[in-house]
């Protein structure tokens, strides 16, 4: 009766081309809070390009660098092919646990056929699991021939936003069951994983720039089974942490900037934001830190002006910033040039219609970069549409421009 329940589920699914939603009793309540045993923030928030590598000293929500490859497996689903892996560090085979589940959140903000997946890498497993999303395409569960056990077309209008997918599979023992965007989609029965090792994979040959960092921003581990009730729960507090601009929920963290920008012969202004209100100190100077700029009022979004400064000279910064629970988190430090004097030459770049692709814009950011200019000229369309309920288009994708630790210098892997 349940393998005929879960073929009518997943036939009403096809049917209507919308999710089945799930009976789930209770409420979502203020206080629960789900935690995973293990999460990788996998975000592109890695050090400045080249020589320049000290953010993730100071950044210390910094995921360390993972093992990278390109073209992994020369193997393929739906059409995809695999184009890179990451491999993560799960501390123990899975196969050892009666009951688990493995969680995604995935940021597709493309028009093309992409992809992206966590896979079993166990080259000793004849029966790899995968958990992941191809061109709204998900699955779930040991791979046969013609994909994961579970696997369902998705509609574009399903993501939330039309932007994100919220993967969920569990395990315990024996059943196999799918979540997305805090709906169940159904359930199956098959072997136990054999499974040591997992790896996050991109499919994003339509996008040659593009890395699986650019797409899983965020994987988790649990040991245990999720529920209908915790699975819609850690939905909607992923939702709550993208709706406030933040890309962590559990640590003070720099959301946007350090942010150069107004300069002049004798001044500079900085903009920063955290993901929450802290008060700022600016030091700078030319040769030490000599110079002091405070705010004690506790906000989210500070701005500095640097003045008294000479012509055409370097200089440099540090910003340290404090929360009320007195974590503190500080800039590296950082430099810039004031403006030459009136009728100097200066050398410029333009850029504009940074919306959508911030990997695009990682690579025109390591090329401005290579030739130093002295400002650059952002002419609009920074995002898809700038709108508050969107600040992700900021945190997620405008702002993280940095190049992303760990990864190859092709692919358009490095930038700002």
């Amino acid at each position: 009766m349940r393998k005929i329940l879960l073929g009518l589920t997943v036939l009403t699914y096809w049917l209507s081309g919308s999710f089945v939603t799930s009976s789930v009793a209770g409420t979502l309540s203020d206080e629960l809070s789900i935690s995973p045993d293990k999460t990788w923030y996998l975000l592109n928030l890695g050090d400045l390009p080249h020589r320049a590598r000290t953010r993730s000293v100071t950044q210390r929500y910094q995921s360390p660098i993972l093992p990278y490859q390109l073209n992994p497996l020369g193997m393929s689903l739906y059409g995809l092919p695999v184009t890179d892996q990451l491999t993560l560090d799960i501390q123990s085979p899975l196969s050892s646990y009666a009951e688990f589940s493995l969680e995604m959140w995935v940021l597709e903000h493309v028009n093309t056929p992409v992809g992206a997946a966590l896979w079993s890498t166990d080259e000793a497993s004849a029966n790899p699991i995968t958990l992941g999303v191809w061109d709204s395409r998900v699955g779930w569960g040991p791979v046969k021939t013609n994909g994961p056990l579970l696997n369902v077309q998705l509609k574009e209008d399903d993501k939330y936003e039309g932007r994100w997918w919220h993967l969920v599979g569990t395990f315990d023992n024996g059943e196999w069951c799918l979540f997305v965007n805090g709906e169940h989609i159904g359930c199956a029965r098959a072997q136990n994983p054999d499974v040591s090792a997992v790896a996050a994979l991109g499919f994003t040959g339509h996008e040659p720039a593009m890395l699986v960092r650019d797409l899983l921003h965020e994987a988790s581990f649990y040991g245990s089974a999720l529920g209908p009730l915790s699975v819609k729960r850690r939905f909607h507090q992923l939702v709550e942490t993208v709706e406030d601009g933040k890309l962590l929920d559990d640590a003070l963290h720099i959301t946007a900037g350090p942010w150069l920008q107004l300069p002049t012969s004798n001044s500079m202004q900085v903009l920063i934001e955290t993901s929450e209100p802290t008060s700022a100190s600016l030091s700078y100077g030319s040769e030490n830190l000599e110079h002091l700029l405070s705010h004690d009022e506790k906000t989210r979004l500070h701005r500095f002006e640097m003045t008294d400064l000479q012509a055409a000279k370097p200089y440099f910064y540090q910003i340290v910033l404090e929360s009320d629970e007195k974590s503190v988190v500080s800039t590296p430090l950082l430099t810039f040039k004031t403006a030459p004097e009136p009728n100097q030459p200066v050398s410029f770049a333009f850029l504009g219609d940074t919306e959508a692709r911030p990997f695009i814009n990682r690579m025109l950011g390591d090329a401005i970069w290579g030739e130093r200019p002295d400002l650059l000229l952002l002419l609009g369309d920074l995002t898809d549409g700038g709108m508050a309920t969107r600040r992700y288009e900021w945190t997620h994708e405008f702002f993280p421009w940095h190049r992303c630790a760990g990864c190859p210098n092709t692919r358009g892997s490095s930038g700002w």
